[in-house]
């Protein structure tokens, strides 16, 4: 079997961090942040402009007032909320430009991984979680470990897939028996790589077992339901079959614990709240997806 942890190891660059969304990163940790810096920075990119203009003025943001122009939104949305804005636009680009021959596939993990920081979010507001926005991320990058292997190492991802699909085996069970690593872990070490903040390496690393999780343990069980709930709506990438309990998920038993507001709801009954707003915002999660 092939020791894909050390030839992970060996590859110079793997999915290099957007340099845009660094630079603006950079700016926001000064103390005299800039907002001309910031708008200086989007308005670069005429597409990543209008698009931030067209989430700014969705209904998942609910402003009373029109956002026309990026300092407008700046200010009405905040340098890191814009900032999220501006890595889903940049990453989506880095992912799609890397294996042309899974195109299609790229596709549905992006388009997951929207979609799970989208409803990652909605859940946040649901059960009272104060992250500060760290949700999205968290859901938007929780699965990149699989970017790696769909790049590296193409034949064992076909395998991995086809286990998955006609085993009726878990994405990470495929992983293991595949090539002795989840891209959970690959996700981890790949966050690593890129210097990301330690809370998302860990979600990155532990969402499959956020039990495992001893950060922000609530945030990656948050993460980890949105995920399962995106799998189950038709936005997933085929981790599992889609008929499980989420009564009996992990992450679940986590939130009940977690978030006093949960201790007495159903798990179904907040499928069903969620999926409501899911339905309402997919124009927010089209616009990046």
């Amino acid at each position: 079997m092939r020791d894909i942890r050390s030839e992970i190891e060996k590859i110079n660059e793997i999915v290099p961090f957007p340099t845009v969304v660094a630079q603006i990163m950079s700016e926001l940790l000064k103390d005299d942040t800039a907002t001309d810096r910031i708008v200086q920075l989007i308005e670069t990119d005429a597409v990543l402009t209008a698009r931030i203009l067209r989430a700014a003025n969705s209904p998942y943001y609910g402003l009373r007032w029109e956002v026309n122009s990026i300092s407008r939104a700046v200010v009405l949305l905040g340098f890191e909320e814009v900032s999220r804005l501006v890595l889903i636009y940049q990453m989506k680009q880095r992912v799609f430009a890397l294996s042309p021959e899974q195109r299609e596939y790229l596709e549905r993990l992006w388009r997951h991984s929207v979609s799970t920081g989208a409803v990652a979010r909605m859940l946040a507001l649901l059960v009272g979680f104060r992250g500060e926005g760290k949700e999205f991320t968290a859901g938007l990058l929780h699965d990149m470990g699989k970017i790696v292997l769909v790049q590296y190492f193409a034949d064992s991802m076909a395998m991995i897939q086809r286990m998955t699909a006609e085993l009726d085996a878990r994405d990470v069970e495929a992983e293991m028996q595949t090539v002795a690593v989840t891209h959970a872990e690959i996700g981890g070490q790949l966050g690593e790589r890129w210097g990301l903040p330690p809370v998302y390496v860990e979600v990155m690393r532990c969402h499959h077992d956020p039990a495992t999780a001893t950060l922000n343990r609530p945030l990656v069980a948050l993460t980890r339901f949105a995920d399962l709930l995106c799998e189950r709506w038709g936005s997933g990438i085929g981790e599992q079959k889609m008929n499980f309990d989420l009564s009996t998920d992990q992450s679940w038993t986590l939130l009940r614990r977690s978030f006093p507001r949960m201790a007495d709801e159903n798990a179904d009954a907040v499928e069903q709240k969620l999926l409501g707003l899911y339905e309402m915002n997919q124009d927010f999660i089209k616009l990046f997806a």
